[in-house]
């Protein structure tokens, strides 16, 4: 881990964009780039993250500066024309980090066997951190919660760990839904750590500990991320206003956040409940529909599907759907 990428993951990004942005890209060294790079996404300006490193390849047009570039889409969740990037790069030295990136890409676009068998392949070719990286982003992707845990587990536990895949692995804890493995990674990362995926972590690890207060400040640090449009933030913020009864703003950023993914479910399931609890009864009844369509089934799913027929006068389709699950 380089010393600028120890700044930004300590929470002094801003002090590293301050230092370099306004300089011309192509005078920053890699590291240098890489690490105002970071700085933008751990801020949740993804796009700027972009932009940035877009200007750097319009000057060098080399093949390091364009995998940048596609690590920068990814996060900006532009998972395709990231595929698109990693077609034009042939430099040997970069194989190994472009098939990693590739078989993250393949899980982001819901390609989970392709993106195992990619993820097997990578192994021999990049160094340790970049291996349990692309383990814990398609075990991720792919909600295989046994092999995500165990992934976690092992970089917790190993020495030297890099800072985004730390940030990454905290972040993978909360979808385990094992509080006791998000305290973990939480305790590994300083206070001052503002990336969106600990401040979720956070959020959810307040809640949880009933830390009403502290929950509300990480919501307010959350909400100061959201000019990156990111669905992490709004999907997010909507669960958090959702749970404190103020479905009015836990709509608005549940509509962003599924405009933002291609991964509709858990957002439909959500905003169907948020609906209903509006009083708009057939829309709310429409989306829990289309989520089960999408392979949700939980009873809460249920619930909101049934008790929006009842409500708006729908009997028999409720009835209907009570005997069927």
């Amino acid at each position: 881990m380089t010393n600028l990428r120890n700044e930004v993951f300590e929470g002094r990004g801003q002090s590293v964009l301050d230092a370099f942005v306004g300089r011309p890209p192509e005078e920053l060294t890699f590291q240098e780039a890489d690490a105002v790079c970071y700085a933008f996404i751990s801020l949740g300006l993804n796009y700027q993250a972009v932009d940035f490193a877009q200007q750097r390849v319009d000057a060098t047009y080399r093949d390091e500066d364009r995998l940048q570039l596609a690590w920068a889409l990814k996060a900006s969740s532009s998972f395709r024309e990231a595929e698109a990037l990693l077609e034009v790069i042939c430099d040997p030295s970069l194989i190994g980090q472009t098939k990693a990136l590739k078989a993250v890409l393949r899980a982001d676009l819901g390609d989970c066997e392709n993106a195992m068998r990619m993820a097997l392949g990578v192994r021999p070719s990049v160094d340790n951190n970049l291996s349990l990286y692309v383990q814990l982003s398609v075990s991720n992707a792919c909600r295989d919660i046994e092999a995500l845990s165990e992934v976690i587990l092992e970089i917790l536990e190993t020495k030297d760990i890099d800072s985004a895949l730390l940030t990454a692995a905290c972040y993978g804890a909360l979808h385990t839904k094992d509080f006791e493995l998000v305290r973990r990674a939480l305790a590994l990362i300083p206070r001052g750590n503002r990336s969106p995926e600990v401040l979720c972590a956070r959020l959810h690890a307040a809640m949880k500990d009933r830390k009403y207060g502290e929950a509300d400040i990480v919501a307010g640090l959350l909400s100061e991320c959201l000019e990156a449009g990111s669905f992490l933030v709004a999907f997010h913020l909507g669960y958090y206003h959702m749970r404190f009864l103020r479905y009015k703003r836990a709509e608005g950023f549940l509509r962003t956040a599924l405009e933002k993914t291609n991964d509709r479910g858990p957002v439909l399931q959500l905003l169907a409940e948020v609906l209903m609890m509006r009083g708009k009864l057939r829309e709310a009844a429409s989306l829990a529909r289309e989520a089960t369509t999408l392979g949700q089934r939980s009873r809460r799913l249920r619930r909101t599907f049934v008790f929006s027929c009842t409500l708006s006068g729908r009997w028999r389709t409720a009835w209907r759907a009570l005997q069927k699950w």
